[in-house]
């Protein structure tokens, strides 16, 4: 699990998440509507996981990183549980991939493969060959930056390794 996880509150984690939304997307809109998927005051995946698991987000992650649950099985049941309360299908598509992201952030392996893998689809064949000779000669950070940039910028990147 990511230390980014470590020492903190759900509340201090969901802010550090929209926090990183305002940045991307400078719209305080959108961290509204971030902030009303994950906490929601009826419907929000906060109140599920009191309802359901009798835990916040932090405390999920901790037992999902234990093995103890199965985050596609509750992402399933959450998508249940909008879906009965009458929750609109673009809006749930909406909420779930909030929520996905949140724990991405917060360093659910799971989510972060998931995150890997479907970047693969969009880079070409010079992108994958110089992240694999970084994963077999870099630093983990120098990788992890390297991914930063690649989840962070357009499709068509330029590198110039000089190798």
């Amino acid at each position: 699990m990511s230390l980014r996880i470590k020492e903190k509150s759900a509340e201090q984690m969901l802010n550090d998440y929209l926090d990183t939304i305002y940045l991307q997307s400078h719209s305080a809109s959108s961290k509204k509507t971030y902030r009303t998927a994950i906490v929601g005051t009826k419907n929000g995946f906060r109140i599920f996981l009191k309802e359901k698991y009798n835990c916040d987000e932090v405390q999920l992650a901790f037992r999902i990183d234990n093995n103890e649950l199965d985050i596609y099985q509750i992402l399933s049941e959450y998508v249940i549980f909008l879906d009965k309360n009458s929750i609109k299908p673009k809006t749930i598509r909406l909420w779930l991939t909030i929520v996905k992201g949140y724990y991405t952030f917060m360093g659910i392996d799971q989510f972060l493969m998931l995150s890997f893998l479907a970047t693969f689809a969009y880079w070409d064949f010079m992108t994958m060959w110089a992240f694999s000779w970084m994963i077999q000669h870099c630093t983990q950070s120098v990788c992890k930056l390297f991914l930063h940039v690649m989840f962070n910028t357009t499709n068509h990147l330029l590198i110039d390794l000089h190798l």
